[in-house]
C-alpha cells in the first residue's frame, strides 16, 4: 500500500499528515466525484481509472510526497 505525506498549515504551527491511499479515497472520493459530476467532467466508469484520477488530484492539491507509513520519504 502507498502512503502520502503533506503539510497542513495551522495558525500555530504546521502539522504533518500521512495517509494511505485507501484512507484518501475513503475520505476524498465521494466529494471529488460529486465535484467532477457537477462540473460536467467526462469521468470514466472504470473504478480503477476514477480512483487513480482522484488520487492524482488529491496528491497535486496537497503537494503530497510518497512516504512510508511513518512519513519517511521514499527515494526513487
Amino acid at each position: 500500500m502507498k502512503y502520502w505525506t503533506y503539510v497542513e498549515p495551522t495558525h500555530d504551527e504546521d502539522h504533518i499528515v500521512t495517509m494511505s491511499e485507501k484512507e484518501i479515497l475513503y475520505r476524498y472520493f465521494p466529494e471529488w466525484f460529486a465535484l467532477m459530476a457537477k462540473a460536467g467532467k467526462n469521468i470514466s466508469l472504470d473504478v480503477y481509472t476514477m480512483e487513480k484520477m482522484c488520487l492524482d488530484d488529491w496528491i497535486t492539491i496537497h503537494w503530497a510526497t510518497e512516504t512510508d507509513e511513518n512519513g519517511k520519504e521514499i527515494k526513487r
